[in-house]
């Protein structure tokens, strides 16, 4: 019914100008030029060298606001252009006045364009702002393109109003790809703003020039891309300004003196004067006080002040404090990972904030108000250019996000744009997102309707890998392991997508991580599993986090994951979830964590603190809404212990009795917020598999050859006594250096051979032993097993007693020992070994150790000696012997050549 109402409008327009009675023509007259006065004197168009009054910027045409007075005042100019044909003007100053009365405005389009192309500054700005009006723009096909050019002609012309627009958009978008080097040169143009009128200048040209002015040293400060010339520039405009005692400039005077653009570097004194803004109250300091103190600018870092900053009453009044507090809730410095918060402050942020935000989106499936309006204004952000826009838009298409998500063909019309303008990494993954489903179980997939012909798809897959792009090993890799596009072969898929891994794509990674899982097209290897996905989840991937959280139940056998893994991950997954990981029952993906597999080896003290831990990692479980229903599935027994652990740390002062009530969870919080988050884990140092570097290192070939040649004269099939004596020596002391296929050697013998027993000693088999049960090499199987032997040979032997004092020392020697989970599951073992746990019982009461209890192999004693380990120090025991194993190989390596 659009067309019925600008035809009210018309009639109305129509009655409005016509006279009520019949007049003459001198009244006619007289009644035209009053009209062509007064329209003159309230719609002059800026820069018309036929204006025969001041000009009025159409800024102003909406000032007051009523849309009675814009009716009126469309009326009296169309009244004069339809009287006076003779004075061209009053086309222009008709058609600008009718856009506030929102008459005729798609009919329009066709005059402007016709009064663009003569050169008309004023036609082209509304051609720009008539850009906005989407029924205009449907109708008339007014193009972004044509917009922007119109717009910018009309800035280059000295128009105030498209200056003014143009230095908005090439600031802060959506119109046009935001270039702050183009923002400085439409902020000088407005700061030299000609006259706007032949005869009469503007009435807020004066103001205008100083905003330009403002802005130009604002942006010069501000933004990137500056020389130092420029730089000083606009600091000479910000300080001038500032000095004269203007608040407006004090965050880029502020920023200037914190990097030293355009002055010299004075962080100290910034932080003072934004010390001093903040507590005059004045807002837009906050995010800059807070981000020094974060950062340690001018003065000590104090993170828990700039949180608490940040999230005053006066932080949440500075618009740029949302930005600076979602990165400190990304990256775990001063306070654990807040995705969901940090999700919910990008999103209301600059465009570089809503790229960032869409990557959170897609994992969280984060819910905000204002949907609509982040989708669009992201949508604009890619369809002008901005970095990394239009790969986050189409990864949250793609998403099962309930606002944002499952609009596979939407995703792929952008990526179909971005591979018409050649974006390769966009091909690809039109190519891979071409058929519905790429899961391992899902043989021959049907394509979607827009789907590449497979010749197509294979050049560009094949183009990329020629290049070396990792993405293009992957999506290789995924189609080769169903068969569509290139045939199906698991061997050659996973050889792919290894290919795309070690390139570093982080998808590539899980994949391959899920091949070694399932022996899919390469041997089982439950190690690289880990490895891999250990690797795709320190780069951030929340499935590969979410992986290795369900991988510690099945983990009994490999023993390769740890606590932080299994079970401080697997809390803190559900501390940053939705509401579908919980039940009426509780958090339902947490049933199974605490009874059985690991969580048997661990104990009691290591699982509590493992899950108070999760809170460290993750301090939105504290919420009651999240906190309240996990306890409802943590044991009696763990509670108990974390009440306990925070009655002994003084944060609860209660008794102990598993009750978890209001008290216990703000103790918690206390704890929480006193420790701080829980500081990430290196990738290669997870799971406890790498072995002590050795003191004093030879080279690896060294030990190559002299491992080669003892363990060739041990094959010999006839010794005497004192060869056999002589290799074991020889054996023992590549052992004692380190070398992982002589100690498996010996730890695998030990008990089935009296010449190793009377040439290695009990301490030194129990030493590599351990060192095996961590490390757990390739190709070694049953190390449990041969080690429970060799504890039980030592008990047949009657030195039984050296073990214990062996065990504590390697503890205190091997930091991967001191993990509970690992001692934990190595004692677990020893129970069955006779003696074993009163060795070590018997070294508990020898070296004095506190609060071992009765049980050499209980929690109790496992807790102690790793307490005495970490405030005792390293024993020395193994590196001594590896320096001294050290000499041995050099000189057999010496006496060989």
């Amino acid at each position: 019914m659009a067309w019925l109402a600008r035809v009210s409008a018309f009639v109305s327009l129509v009655l409005i100008a016509a006279p009520a009675f019949a007049e003459t023509d001198a009244e006619k007259e007289a009644r035209i030029q009053a009209a062509v006065d007064l329209c003159d004197q309230e719609a002059a168009v800026p820069l018309d060298p036929e204006a025969t009054a001041p000009p009025i910027q159409f800024s102003e045409l909406f000032v007051p606001f009523d849309q009675e007075v814009f009716e009126k005042r469309a009326a009296t100019c169309r009244e004069a252009m339809v009287g006076a044909p003779d004075k061209k003007r009053l086309r222009l100053q008709y058609l600008r006045t009718a856009i506030p009365a929102r008459i005729d405005i798609p009919q329009m389009v066709p005059d402007l364009r016709a009064l663009a192309a003569t050169g008309s500054a004023e036609a082209r700005f509304l051609l720009y702002i008539l850009y906005g009006e989407r029924q205009a723009s449907a109708e008339n096909d007014i193009t972004r393109a044509e917009a922007i050019h119109a717009l910018t002609a009309a800035a280059e012309a000295g128009h105030q109003n498209a200056l003014e627009q143009a230095l908005r958009e090439y600031r802060f978008g959506p119109n046009v790809l935001r270039d702050p080097a183009r923002a400085a040169h439409f902020a000088e143009g407005l700061m030299n703003l000609p006259r706007q009128g032949p005869h009469f200048a503007g009435k807020g040209e004066e103001a205008a020039r100083e905003r330009g002015r403002w802005t130009l040293g604002w942006v010069l400060v501000m933004d990137g891309g500056f020389d130092d010339e420029r730089r000083a520039a606009g600091f000479a405009i910000v300080k001038e300004i500032y000095d004269s005692g203007d608040q407006s400039m004090l965050v880029p005077y502020l920023t200037a003196l914190r990097y030293g653009r355009g002055t010299v570097q004075d962080a100290a004194q910034a932080r003072a004067l934004a010390e001093q803004a903040v507590a005059e109250g004045r807002v837009a300091a906050v995010s800059v006080l807070a981000g020094m103190l974060a950062e340690g600018e001018g003065g000590p870092a104090d993170g828990k002040r700039a949180l608490a900053l940040l999230t005053s009453e006066i932080g949440q009044k500075d618009f740029g404090a949302k930005e600076v507090l979602a990165g400190l809730y990304l990256d775990n410095r001063y306070t654990g990972r807040r995705p969901r918060e940090a999700a919910r402050l990008l999103a209301a942020g600059y465009i570089e904030s809503l790229v960032r935000a869409a990557a959170l989106f897609t994992d969280y499936d984060v819910m905000i108000d204002g949907a609509t309006r982040y989708e669009t204004r992201l949508a604009m952000a890619a369809e002008v250019g901005e970095p990394g826009a239009a790969m986050a838009l189409v990864r949250l298409k793609f998403s099962n996000h309930p606002d944002f998500g499952n609009d596979d063909s939407g995703a792929r019309a952008i990526l179909a744009r971005l591979a018409a303008a050649g974006d390769r990494e966009a091909a690809l993954m039109l190519v891979e997102t071409q058929f519905g489903d790429l899961g391992t179980s899902s043989f021959n997939p049907r394509p979607r309707g827009d789907a590449m012909p497979d010749e197509e798809a294979r050049a560009v897959v094949e183009a990329g890998i020629a290049d070396g792009m990792a993405s293009a090993y992957r999506v290789k890799g995924r189609l080769q392991r169903v068969g569509v596009v290139f045939p199906q072969d698991d061997a050659a898929a996973t050889k792919a997508l290894l290919d795309a891994a070690e390139r570093g794509d982080v998808a590539a990674m899980i994949l391959v991580g899920d091949a070694y899982g399932d022996g899919l097209g390469i041997a089982e290897n439950h190690r690289e599993r880990l490895r891999w996905w250990r690797e795709a989840a320190a780069r951030g991937a929340l499935a590969a986090r979410e992986k290795l959280a369900n991988a510690f139940v099945f983990d009994s056998f490999d023993k390769l994951m740890t606590l932080r893994e299994g079970v401080t991950e697997r809390v803190a997954l559900y501390n940053n979830s939705g509401a579908g990981f919980v039940t009426s029952s509780g958090p339902v993906q947490l049933m199974g964590m605490f009874s059985g597999g690991r969580a048997m080896d661990a104990g009691t003290s290591p699982m509590a603190s493992a899950v108070m831990d999760a809170f460290r990692v993750a301090p939105a479980g504290l919420a009651e809404e999240k906190l309240v229903p996990l306890i409802r599935v943590i044991p009696d027994a763990i509670r108990i212990e974390i009440e306990r652990q925070l009655k002994a740390a003084e944060f609860f002062s209660g008794t102990p009795d598993g009750n978890f009530g209001p008290d216990v969870r703000q103790a918690l919080a206390d704890w929480v917020d006193a420790m701080g988050p829980l500081p990430d884990v290196d990738p290669s140092d997870a799971g406890g598999t790498t072995a002590p570097v050795a003191a004093g290192p030879l080279p690896m070939e060294l030990v190559d050859r002299v491992r080669d040649r003892v363990f060739t004269a041990a094959m010999k099939k006839k010794m005497t006594d004192a060869e056999r004596t002589a290799v074991i020596a020889q054996i023992n002391a590549l052992a004692a250096y380190g070398d992982l296929p002589a100690r498996w050697v010996l730890v695998r013998n030990y008990h089935q051979s009296g010449a190793i027993r009377q040439g290695v000693s009990p301490a030194e088999v129990t030493r590599y032993g351990l060192d095996i049960l961590v490390t757990r090499p390739e190709g070694v199987e049953k190390p449990d097993f041969e080690f429970i032997f060799d504890v039980t040979a030592m008990m047949d032997e009657g030195t039984i007693d050296q073990f214990g004092a062996a065990l504590v020392n390697a503890v205190r020697d091997d930091e991967r020992l001191r993990d509970p989970l690992t001692l934990g599951a190595i004692m677990q073992q020893m129970i069955f070994a006779p003696g074993a746990c009163d060795s070590v019982l018997k070294a508990i009461e020898t070296l004095k150790i506190a609060d071992g209890g009765d049980d050499g192999c209980g929690e109790g004693a496992r807790s102690a000696i790793i307490a005495f380990a970490k405030s005792s120090g390293a024993a020395n025991v193994d590196s001594a012997a590896r320096q001294a194993a050290a000499q041995t190989l050099a000189e057999l390596d010496a006496g060989a050549n």
